[in-house]
Protein backbone atom coordinates (compact mmCIF):
# COMPACT_ATOMS: atom_id res chain seq x y z
CA UNK A 1 0.00 0.00 0.00
CA UNK A 2 1.48 3.64 -1.01
CA UNK A 3 -0.02 5.53 1.66
CA UNK A 4 1.75 4.58 4.91
CA UNK A 5 1.32 7.46 7.35
CA UNK A 6 -0.89 10.40 7.23
CA UNK A 7 -0.17 13.70 9.60
CA UNK A 8 -2.56 15.42 11.59
CA UNK A 9 -4.41 17.17 8.41
CA UNK A 10 -6.95 16.10 5.90
CA UNK A 11 -6.79 13.61 3.40
CA UNK A 12 -8.69 13.23 0.27
CA UNK A 13 -9.00 9.48 -1.38
CA UNK A 14 -9.44 10.49 -5.25
CA UNK A 15 -10.35 8.14 -7.85
CA UNK A 16 -8.82 4.53 -6.31
CA UNK A 17 -10.70 1.50 -5.82
CA UNK A 18 -10.90 -0.03 -2.09
CA UNK A 19 -11.68 -3.66 -2.56
CA UNK A 20 -12.97 -5.79 -0.06
CA UNK A 21 -8.99 -7.23 0.17
CA UNK A 22 -7.73 -3.91 0.95
CA UNK A 23 -10.40 -2.45 3.04
CA UNK A 24 -8.94 -3.83 6.19
CA UNK A 25 -5.67 -2.19 6.04
CA UNK A 26 -7.31 1.33 4.53
CA UNK A 27 -9.01 1.41 7.44
CA UNK A 28 -6.38 0.96 10.01
CA UNK A 29 -4.30 3.39 8.05
CA UNK A 30 -7.12 6.14 7.89
CA UNK A 31 -7.86 5.33 12.06
CA UNK A 32 -3.91 7.17 12.41
CA UNK A 33 -5.44 9.92 10.31
CA UNK A 34 -5.95 12.92 13.05
CA UNK A 35 -7.90 15.12 10.68
CA UNK A 36 -11.09 13.92 8.28
CA UNK A 37 -10.70 11.48 5.78
CA UNK A 38 -12.47 12.24 2.10
CA UNK A 39 -13.15 9.50 -0.24
CA UNK A 40 -14.13 11.25 -3.98
CA UNK A 41 -14.87 8.37 -7.04
CA UNK A 42 -17.04 8.10 -9.74
CA UNK A 43 -17.88 4.46 -9.00
CA UNK A 44 -19.69 3.57 -5.57
CA UNK A 45 -17.44 2.24 -2.71
CA UNK A 46 -17.90 -1.65 -2.78
CA UNK A 47 -17.12 -1.87 1.11
CA UNK A 48 -18.37 0.15 3.82
CA UNK A 49 -15.44 2.64 5.71
CA UNK A 50 -16.87 3.82 8.86
CA UNK A 51 -15.78 7.13 9.93
CA UNK A 52 -15.13 8.27 5.94
CA UNK A 53 -16.86 10.74 4.25
CA UNK A 54 -17.40 9.47 0.77
CA UNK A 55 -18.47 11.71 -2.46
CA UNK A 56 -20.07 9.76 -5.33
CA UNK A 57 -22.17 11.30 -8.00
CA UNK A 58 -22.88 9.49 -11.06
CA UNK A 59 -22.56 11.00 -14.41
CA UNK A 60 -19.08 12.82 -13.18
CA UNK A 61 -15.73 12.21 -13.16
CA UNK A 62 -13.94 12.01 -9.94
CA UNK A 63 -11.79 14.98 -10.79
CA UNK A 64 -14.86 16.58 -11.60
CA UNK A 65 -16.18 16.03 -8.13
CA UNK A 66 -13.06 17.30 -5.92
CA UNK A 67 -13.26 19.80 -8.74
CA UNK A 68 -16.38 20.95 -7.45
CA UNK A 69 -16.12 20.29 -3.80
CA UNK A 70 -17.48 22.67 -1.72
CA UNK A 71 -14.32 24.87 -0.10
CA UNK A 72 -11.68 22.85 -2.03
CA UNK A 73 -11.59 25.32 -4.83
CA UNK A 74 -12.66 28.91 -4.92
CA UNK A 75 -13.19 29.40 -8.94
CA UNK A 76 -15.23 26.26 -9.31
CA UNK A 77 -18.07 28.12 -7.58
CA UNK A 78 -18.46 25.62 -4.78
CA UNK A 79 -21.75 23.49 -6.04
CA UNK A 80 -22.49 20.02 -6.63
CA UNK A 81 -23.66 18.86 -9.70
CA UNK A 82 -26.95 17.34 -9.65
CA UNK A 83 -27.31 14.07 -8.81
Amino acid sequence: MILRRLPGGDAYIVDVAIDEKTAEEVQRTFRGCGGRIVYIDHHPLSVDLSGVEVVHVVGSSASELAYRRPGTNSSAGGSWPET
